[in-house]
């Protein structure tokens, strides 16, 4: 009758119901005796039940809310690009090709535009590539990490290894963007906190799952401590660990002061099925693939 064991005990009619039992030794002159307290906990049992429940259903919304979101982000995207980014694109060929018949003042305020045009062109381009990366559903989760690793050595000066087993990993778009979003949150937690120049991102299948690790060699942390509510960093590791959870998988941290960081997890692929979410449905992701403006 230890801590964990589920005891049971029956009514008249044969039915059963749980109980708890709580044994307290007692001295007597005629030696010692052990009393022992049933409880029924039926109605605890039933709370605690009602809570469980509660529970997945805030994790089955929270991962909806998750996939409708990628999905308005890989949206917008596409409209930016179709729209907005080809409009400056071309506007920036027209204006260029009226330049050189230009002379003095004109020619320098036509210079001027040409420069707001590229800078504006460079700039929707980003935005596109932080809202839905176009080369995560065109190329790949390799590709877009690659371009991921680029981008955040370009622009933060970190350098990011990505490697592959080459074996064949197959995943819908919604567990794409889900994946590339947590190994960009775990690469971000190295740059915000580790302090490290470095870190590296290894793919590799694992029968039918997926897996991946983020390393890096900078100062690590308590896990314990990090995954506290109220850390910073615990929060981005929650939402990882939410979200791989949602798709079927699971998140591991093994990481000690001053001895660096292992962030790993693994997703199950879509092998002939859509990635399975937490409720246990399958979902698969649809709609058109944006390419990146020209």
């Amino acid at each position: 009758m230890g801590a964990g064991h589920a005891l049971r005990g029956r009514r008249k009619d044969g039915t059963l119901f749980p109980i708890e039992v709580t044994l307290n030794p007692v001295l007597r002159k005629d030696g010692p005796v052990v009393v022992a307290f049933v409880s029924d906990v039926s109605k605890q049992r039933d709370a605690e039940a009602r809570i469980h429940e509660y529970q997945d259903r805030l994790r089955r919304m929270s991962f909806d809310a998750v996939i409708t979101e990628e999905r308005e982000r890989r949206r917008i995207a596409i409209e930016l690009h179709d729209r907005i980014g080809q409009a400056l694109a071309l506007a920036q060929i027209k204006v260029t090709s009226v330049r050189d018949e230009l002379a003095g003042d004109s020619r320098t305020t036509i210079d001027g535009a040409v420069e707001l045009l590229e800078q504006a062109s460079v700039d929707a381009r980003t935005l596109i590539f932080e809202l839905s990366p176009p080369i995560l559903y065109d190329l790949g989760l390799k590709e877009a990490l690659a371009w991921l690793a680029e981008d955040l050595e370009k622009r933060h000066g970190i350098k990011v290894e990505v490697t592959d087993d080459g074996a064949d990993k197959p995943l819908d778009d919604a567990a794409k963007s889900i994946v590339f979003r947590a190994v960009r949150e775990l690469v971000m937690n190295v740059l915000k906190h580790a302090k490290a120049p470095a870190a590296s991102v290894s793919l590799k299948r694992i029968d039918d799952h997926l897996q991946i690790d983020v390393q890096d060699p900078g100062v690590g942390f308590e896990v314990s401590a990090a995954l506290e509510p109220a850390s910073r960093r615990g929060f981005g590791l929650l939402s990882v660990r939410e979200q791989i959870a949602g798709l079927g998988g699971a998140l591991k941290v093994d990481s000690a002061p001053e001895q660096g960081t292992i962030a790993s997890f693994r997703v199950p692929l879509a092998t002939g099925h859509g990635a399975p979410t937490a409720d246990g449905d399958e979902r698969s992701g649809g709609g058109r693939s944006g390419g990146g403006p020209t």
